[in-house]
């Protein structure tokens, strides 16, 4: 660990209270240190234009913001905040009625609004109130900017430099503020995204089998239709059932019957990656979506799939068995709905269960 990551450590301490939360004692820690150095920098400052009462103000000054970074610990960071902010407000005032509006220390006045919407506890309303109050001490220290004027006159060299100084300053301290304070918001964010994403996907998917889910699969045809007529010019949909499943469950258990439907499950991902897709549509039948592939294809498609459901091996208990399927298959209509296409789907289904299992009606 370097010495900038264990400084940051002791930045980003956590209080030592349980009612407290860390961001805004660790925004008011960032504050205070920033502004320690720049009350130091004004110190120096003045102490080069030799106004020494006013630089002993400014290290003063500094001390409260050292008093302020120690409290962060150990009081209660409202205290802290409030602190924080008359020293501030203080330095403002004091600055503008000294030197005048020209140094640009006013600016300090919007960091304090944000300063206030981060890290207070309060009620909206109050933060509303006390941004306000900001506004009006702003507007009044404008006044009096101009009709009064300043006790130091101050060259314009010395000028530009304490505007590029709290340029930068109000600058790097909204800078700070702001990033400390959304990161935990984005980073919330994002879980609450990634949570909402993996909601969505588990209520898309059959637990068992792993297979899209029925409510899912109509939204994925319902895509693959409204999809451009040239990448998708055909698409036919097969209806599978597992020949005589029940006797499955009454000789194996549902276990079993669990048994059979993953490996099929797995049979089926399988044979259509990058091909088409499967769901579990209900109990032992499979719906089968076969974009681009007319019923002549879907058809020949099926087959291969009916011999090779057949070769698959399902071991329980030390016994061996088989299953095999019959499949129904429907080569969609544009001008039906879904539904009927699925309906035609099953309906062969039943035909070929009627006609003695094992086989693929089209």
């Amino acid at each position: 660990m370097n010495y900038f990551e264990k400084i940051w450590q002791i930045i980003t301490k956590d209080v030592n209270n349980d009612n407290e939360l860390k961001k805004p004692a660790v925004i008011i820690r960032c504050v205070a240190i920033v502004m320690f150095f720049y009350g130091i920098f004004h110190a120096l400052m003045m102490l080069y234009l030799k106004q020494t009462a006013i630089s002993v103000i400014c290290a003063v000054f500094s001390l409260g913001y050292v008093l302020v970074f120690y409290m962060a610990y150990n009081y209660k960071t409202k205290i802290c905040y409030y602190l924080e902010m008359i020293l501030i407000t203080g330095g403002v005032v004091f600055a503008v009625w000294m030197f005048g509006w020209s140094t640009g220390v006013q600016y300090f006045i919007f960091v304090l609004i944000v300063y206030t919407l981060v890290t207070s506890h309060v009620h909206n309303i109050y933060k509303y109130l006390i941004c306000g109050t900001l506004c009006v001490i702003c507007l009044v220290l404008y006044a009096i900017s101009v009709y009064k004027v300043p006790n130091i006159v101050l060259d314009d060299s010395i000028l530009h430099v304490l505007q590029i100084a709290n340029i930068i300053t109000v600058c790097f301290t909204l800078t700070v503020m702001v990033s400390l304070f959304s990161s935990d918001s984005l980073m919330q964010e994002e879980k609450l995204m990634e949570y909402n994403r993996k909601v969505t996907h588990l209520a898309s998917i059959d637990p068992l089998t792993g297979l899209i889910n029925r409510r899912s699969t109509k939204e994925q045809i319902a895509n693959l239709i409204d999809a451009d007529r040239e990448e998708v010019p055909f698409i036919s949909l097969a209806m599978g059932d597992i020949d005589f499943f029940k006797k499955v469950n009454d000789t194996y258990g549902h276990e079993g019957g669990d048994e059979v439907l993953k490996g099929l499950a797995k049979l089926f991902l399988e044979e259509t990656e990058d091909i088409g897709m499967v769901c579990r549509w209900g109990g032992e039948e499979f719906l089968f979506i076969l974009p681009g592939m007319n019923g002549d294809d879907a058809f020949n498609f099926m087959e291969k799939m009916r011999r090779k459901v057949k070769t698959i091996t399902f071991n329980l208990n030390k016994q061996e068995f088989h299953v095999s399927m019959t499949f129904g298959v429907q080569e969609h209509d544009f001008r039906d709905t879904i539904d009927a296409t699925i309906d035609n789907a099953d309906r062969k289904l039943y035909i070929g269960k009627s006609s003695g299992r094992d086989r693929v009606i089209y």
